[in-house]
């Protein structure tokens, strides 16, 4: 196993990207506006991961620039400020986030993937629970398949290679359909790092909402929200 560290869970994995994304743009400022359209860069460059985040018409959002394309479909806002709250303030509840860039992406190739680390996570609590929730060891048969799988899980690149890793398992009766759909699975770096985007312009424009009304609760009005990460 080419990882000596302990693997992590998906939670842990998807917390640390998110950390990590937070911090890429933790610098960035609005470098221009016009209705709907607001470009963030760092220190006046289009290096640097700069981006521009556009509200379309019928609840959509678009964010591109120095790294992958990323937008979400879905929302009932329609006014561009309101619809950067409504992905700007989902932080904490990635689960939405993904599911809204599922439906603007036209399904879940560009917003999930199984990585080879939380793919060894799951499978290790899989053979840890299974007396549990089975009622009874796992034969031998069922753990060398188990720990033949975490030993070839990082040797997977592509997708396709984890989704066989996981249909032998299928096919070897270890796991069933429902088991396998979550097994591995993150959000992806596009998705998250398109959320920080939106999340670091939300708070920008927090702050300049503030600025302008002191006597204010400092809310948007689409989220309620009070801070942006």
């Amino acid at each position: 196993m080419s990882d000596t560290k302990p693997p992590r869970s998906r939670h842990q994995y998807e917390a640390d990207l998110r950390r990590e994304c937070v911090a890429t743009f933790a610098e960035h400022t609005i470098a221009s506006r016009s209705e709907g359209r607001w470009v963030l860069k760092r220190n006046g460059t289009e290096g640097n991961f700069w981006c521009e985040v556009a509200a379309l018409a019928g609840g959509f959002l678009l964010v591109h620039g120095d790294f992958d394309v990323c937008a979400w479909e879905g929302g009932s806002y329609r006014a561009p400020r309101d619809l950067v709250g409504w992905i700007g303030a989902h932080g904490n509840d990635l689960g939405y986030v993904t599911e809204k860039a599922s439906r603007a992406l036209d399904g879940h190739e560009l917003t999930e993937e199984r990585i080879g680390e939380v793919l060894r996570h799951d499978l290790a609590d899989l053979l840890a629970d299974w007396e549990p929730y089975h009622g009874e060891e796992p034969s031998d048969d069922v753990r060398e398949a188990i720990t033949d799988a975490i030993e070839q899980a990082d040797d997977c690149t592509y997708q396709q290679e984890f989704d066989r890793l996981i249909e032998s398992l299928m096919d070897d009766n270890v796991i069933d359909g429902e088991e396998a759909s979550g097994l591995g699975c993150v959000t992806t770096r596009r998705v998250i790092r398109g959320w920080a985007a939106v999340n670091r312009l939300h708070t920008l424009l927090l702050a300049e909402e503030s600025a302008e009304n002191p006597q204010g609760d400092g809310k948007n009005p689409a989220t309620g929200s009070v801070q942006g990460a």
